[in-house]
């Protein structure tokens, strides 16, 4: 390698030793043993883990018991049986009020019919007696 005389650095700096702008670096740059490695490894693994322990004891606050899941259901059950005998109620008025109206309407109709077929057979009854009466004078 050429020498400066004035600093005694060297002309050409290997790559290995810069900080990749092309001037030296300080230091060469460090290589990281396996004890670094496992013992990052083994610190990652337990904040892991105790976020993880964090994570459960505070979800079993927030969850509700058993009690309380039965007690919730038991409520919706009952307010889904009240709510679907005021249905079966209501479905029912709505029914008799429809065979009532067809029932009135079925009547008005039956009423017209025998009063007309009344007054056709009475009008046949008298005109056959007044044939008759007018036939034997």
């Amino acid at each position: 390698m050429a020498v400066r005389e004035k600093d005694s650095t060297p002309l050409y700096v290997p790559a290995a030793f810069t900080n990749g702008h092309g001037t030296r670096a300080a230091t060469p740059p460090r290589q990281r043993g396996w004890r670094f490695w496992v013992g990052m490894t083994l610190a990652g693994v337990l904040v892991v883990a105790w976020v993880a322990a964090g994570a459960f004891f505070v979800g079993q606050d927030t969850r509700a018991s058993d009690a309380q899941v039965e007690h919730r259901i038991a409520d919706r059950v009952a307010h889904e049986r009240v709510a679907a005998g005021k249905e079966r109620s209501r479905a029912l008025d709505r029914q008799a009020a429809a065979l009532n109206a067809r029932w009135r309407a079925q009547m008005r109709r039956n009423t017209k019919r025998a009063y007309g077929d009344g007054r056709r057979n009475g009008y046949r009854a008298g005109r056959s007696a007044g044939y008759a009466a007018g036939a034997a004078a």
